[in-house]
């Protein structure tokens, strides 16, 4: 579990993944992990995805996060969630 509640660090753009432009497309896989209190971000409070990734979830929980647009910020990427859970999240 990951909680950047405390983080002092101003608006980011991507939150806890974030991966720069122009980086080879690949995979990214998280399985059954929880994301909590996650905050201050512009595009994607957990994940940023960029262009030709592939992300696959199973099993993961996001409570309590809040940022910009949502949990997952996808730029014409694929993201497959298997099981996911969403509890007191808010996006805005």
């Amino acid at each position: 579990m990951y909680d950047n509640l405390k983080s002092a660090s101003p608006v980011t753009i991507g939150g806890l993944f974030y991966f720069e432009p122009g980086v080879k497309a690949g995979k990214v896989e998280s399985n059954n992990n929880e994301f909590k209190k996650c905050y201050n971000t512009n595009y994607g409070t957990v994940w940023n995805i960029p262009k030709d990734y592939v992300l696959e979830d199973d099993g993961s929980v996001y409570n309590g996060n809040a940022g910009r647009a949502g949990m997952i910020y996808c730029d014409q990427c694929i993201v497959m969630q298997t099981s996911a859970k969403y509890d007191c999240n808010m996006a805005g």
